[in-house]
């Protein structure tokens, strides 16, 4: 979701914010480590340099679900869903459309008294890498000067992330989710991560509903931008 905040209440609606900084004495490369596996979904962290003295936490996700690249695409695509699977959303809309392939969102999260919520203005790039098979890949970047602040909402300086769509046939895909931010840390490791982890996993145990409703429907594939 990060020795750093993510976002605080992206995956979860109380006042932990995701912290995934790290301590001078942590390293600063590592490997992914699973560190929970519940419900079908699978957390993964790993150390990221972030400067000479100080690494972070990314943190991944993955979850193996039915479905097709193409509806798992159009509900992450869908702004109107967003707020019903991304926890702690308080509003999400798009910013603008450049292309199908490239767009700009904004996200605020919701933050209980006396913190202030936080924002962001994403910025989504779509990407087909046929060298890699039926995979897509959506890259996010955080743009904290896309927009105007404002007035009692934390504007939160850096993100990066990705998902990844990955079809594995017989109508079954992997959707993989990565995040990091280089924000300091607000509250020790050991009090965040669990935090983090089981939000995580009620997160994305949403976006399979999500799926699951689209597929039932079918009016996410007809809606897709």
């Amino acid at each position: 979701m990060l020795s750093v905040i993510l976002f605080s209440t992206l995956f979860t609606n109380n006042a932990t914010c995701l912290d995934m900084s790290g301590k001078e004495d942590h390293p600063m490369s590592s490997e992914y480590e699973m560190v929970k596996n519940e419900s079908g979904v699978r957390i993964y962290t790993r150390w990221i340099p972030i400067d000479e003295t100080r690494s972070g936490k990314e943190v991944k996700a993955e979850l193996v679900m039915d479905g097709t690249t193409a509806v798992v695409l159009s509900v992450l695509k869908d702004d109107r869903s967003f707020t019903k699977w991304m926890g702690g959303t308080k509003d999400y809309y798009r910013v603008k459309t450049v292309d199908p392939m490239h767009w700009y969102s904004y996200v605020q999260f919701a933050l209980p008294w006396p913190l202030k919520n936080q924002d962001i203005v994403i910025k989504y790039d779509l990407i087909n890498e046929p060298a890699a098979g039926d995979k897509i890949i959506i890259r996010m970047t955080g743009m904290p000067s896309y927009l105007q602040s404002f007035d009692g909402v934390t504007r939160i300086p850096h993100f990066t992330g990705s998902w990844t769509i990955t079809d594995l046939g017989n109508n079954k895909v992997m959707v993989e989710y990565i995040m990091f931010s280089n924000m300091k840390p607000p509250f020790p490791l050991w009090i965040t991560d669990p935090i983090i982890q089981n939000n995580l996993v009620k997160t994305m145990d949403a976006f399979r509903g999500m799926i699951n409703e689209c597929k039932a429907d079918k009016l996410c594939l007809n809606e897709t931008r």
